[in-house]
């Protein structure tokens, strides 16, 4: 089908990296001067080959498609892609740009209505689907029992849920979310970026929706198990949500790794933890969470 546009008009052609479709050749054909920008699609953080001997590399296709430019947010996210051993005239076209998302002249403009003098203690949310290889079913509802256990411990605070659009609200959540007293939760469909703006504290399971309350200095808690996980399913393994600490000698969740949110694995120690950031304690621990965040965005080669 022809498409409806001057082609002579057109300077840029920004596509994912993923998207392995031919379509930019063809419109290249109609005029060689336009410029074809792959870039990354999501704001997962990714850990090298170093980090994860074992993290397959599934995206060969996209050494057959065109492209005059492509971003990455960095090394390991290049990695991901093609691996350690990069065609050199490749290499010529790679930009790390950090994670564009992020620079401030954006996420300012969710602060314009900055307001945490809620009388609530608002504890936010993004809550993932389960799958088999990295969140169990049980995890998934462990998850709800601990967030539940939150809200009938802790005085003034409410949950606010903001659902991934792969997660069935009616059949997954809604069953678990009649136990909760209903004037302690309510779901979302503002961007996570905004709701982070009046949220306390963000408690999130694998799932980059956490680097948008860390970007507005939100301390920010990674509730996963990753042994348990690795149990159930060593396909995790391969994956990016997992690198190895050689010093710890064991696995650990990429947001752990990274240094940027907390890891916590039952809901006693997320308790007290979050207690302590109602009771406003232990500030510096946050801050050092966020210094190392700011220079994961910021990444330069």
């Amino acid at each position: 089908q022809k498409l409806n546009t001057n082609l002579i008009d057109i300077n840029y052609i920004f596509t994912a990296h993923t998207n392995a479709s031919y379509l930019p050749n063809y419109i290249k054909k109609e005029n060689v001067k336009i410029k074809v920008v792959r870039f990354p699609e999501a704001t997962i953080l990714s850990p090298n080959n170093k980090e994860n001997p074992f993290l397959k590399i599934e995206n060969k296709k996209i050494y057959n498609v065109l492209s005059d430019f492509f971003l990455f947010s960095s090394k390991s996210d290049m990695e991901v892609f093609f691996g350690k051993k990069i065609k050199k005239e490749v290499k010529k076209k790679i930009i790390f740009c950090g994670i564009l998302r992020y620079e401030n002249w954006w996420i300012k403009k969710y602060r314009k209505n900055n307001n945490k003098k809620n009388k609530k203690f608002l504890i936010l949310i993004p809550l993932r689907p389960p799958n088999k290889s990295f969140f169990q079913k049980e995890s998934f509802e462990n998850f709800l029992h601990s967030a539940k256990y939150l809200v009938d411990n802790l005085a003034d605070a409410q949950i606010i849920f903001k659902l991934h659009p792969d997660l069935n609200k009616e059949h997954l959540v809604s069953n678990y979310l009649k136990n909760f007293n209903k004037n302690s939760w309510k779901i979302s469909t503002r961007h996570m970026l905004d709701l982070s703006n009046y949220a306390n504290v963000c408690i999130g399971t694998m799932t980059s929706a956490c680097l948008d309350s860390l970007a507005n200095k939100v301390p920010t808690i990674d509730y996963y198990d990753v042994n348990y996980e690795l149990k159930k399913s060593q396909h995790l393994k391969k994956m990016i949500n997992v690198a190895y600490d050689k010093d710890q000698k064991k696995w650990l969740p990429i947001f752990t790794f990274k240094k940027i949110m907390k890891n916590v694995t039952n809901k006693n120690d997320l308790l007290k933890i979050v207690r302590d950031i109602k009771d406003k304690k232990n500030k510096s621990v946050w801050r050092e969470y966020y210094q190392n965040f700011d220079k994961i965005i910021c990444f330069q080669k």
